[in-house]
């Protein structure tokens, strides 16, 4: 029975599976009588294609729905927003390549620590306001080691946004023992 065991958790038998996940919320309001009911639906979206290729999104709808003063069924305006809709190839251990609208890569909180799983968590850093937009473009980004207590993680993207083309590298050094760590941010404009 153990040869068995150990054959059915081998790396050939583990195949990748879309996920579809997020959260669901409502709130219900009442003023003067008049019930206001705000709903939220966050989808999360992984869809692997394969062993290299990822297809990653996440949405956000939001809707305020009353009824109307004279009765009838609930209604109201609906807002959606894309936060990230994406495509990662994965082309090494050490380089993944990404194209689509992702989350822009400002030091680590927002590829890290701002998917919705998480970010409850933790308070949000006092640097959350100022470059947390999401790009579209292209990004490389990876990691590789430096030596055997620092890992050298890297992120550069280009984004077309609607005053031009913004390119920025990112590059973290996070010594693995000591749990300190350098930041550098190298920006070009054109």
């Amino acid at each position: 029975m153990l040869p068995t065991l150990a054959a059915a958790q081998t790396a050939d038998s583990e195949r990748p599976v879309p996920i579809l996940t997020g959260n669901f919320g409502t709130l219900s309001f009442v003023t003067a009588g008049q019930n206001l009911i705000d709903t939220q639906i966050n989808p999360v979206l992984l869809v692997p294609l394969g062993d290299r290729w990822l297809v990653e999104s996440r949405a956000e709808f939001e809707g305020q729905f009353q009824r109307p003063s004279g009765g009838g069924p609930y209604q109201g305006p609906v807002t959606k927003h894309v936060d990230y809709a994406q495509v990662d190839y994965i082309a090494s251990p050490y380089v993944t390549i990404t194209a689509g609208r992702f989350l822009t890569p400002f030091g680590i909180f927002n590829e890290r620590l701002y998917p919705v799983w998480i970010r409850f968590l933790q308070s949000d850093p006092l640097t959350l306001p100022i470059n947390t937009v999401d790009s579209d473009g292209a990004m490389l980004r990876g990691g590789f080691p430096v030596s055997g207590k620092a890992n050298m993680n890297y992120a550069a993207y280009v984004s077309v946004t609607s005053v031009g083309i913004a390119s920025v590298v990112v590059c973290t050094v996070i010594c693995s023992e000591e749990h300190e760590g350098m930041h550098m941010k190298f920006t070009v404009l054109p």
